[in-house]
């Protein structure tokens, strides 16, 4: 029993200090980041009959690097942000944005909006018939033909 009571305050003192240290150690290896810059979202799998209503916009991104230097160096471009518009039908839905790093110790944490809100609409096409109109005199050097 004496034993364990002996030398108690220093026991406590450096219990404290690993504490402290373990904390300090692991906030240094996991280094959170928000990018500054807006990624600009994409578009995969949209059907050929069907055309976006609305803008697709940007995402802002929290991300998690194992080392400091890589965050420094980050743009936009090292990620790609999209959606899948593969089942997607005509009229307004909510779809996820996914995103990918082109950076492998990079990993995001984080995507704001997590869902953007689309807009599709039918391709219609219609054929109008146009008959050139050419007023004035090409440059020196220059010529029309019909």
């Amino acid at each position: 029993m004496f034993s364990i009571l002996k030398n108690l305050r220093f026991k406590i003192l450096a219990l404290v200090f690993a504490a402290i240290f373990w904390v300090f150690v692991v906030s240094m290896e996991n280094t959170f980041y928000k990018l500054p810059d807006a990624v600009p979202v994409h578009v995969f799998n949209q059907a050929e009959d069907l055309a976006l209503a609305s803008e697709i916009g940007s995402v802002s991104l929290m991300l998690r690097a194992d080392e400091t230097v890589a965050l420094k160096t980050l743009s936009a471009g090292d990620f790609e942000a999209y959606i899948d518009l593969k089942s997607a039908g005509a009229g307004m839905r909510n779809v996820s944005v996914f995103v990918t790093s082109k950076n492998p110790s990079v990993s995001v944490l984080k995507i704001e909006p997590s869902e953007i809100e689309v807009e599709l609409e039918p391709v219609e096409e219609k054929l109008v018939s146009l008959e050139a109109s050419i007023k004035g005199e090409p440059a020196h050097g220059f010529s029309i033909k019909y």
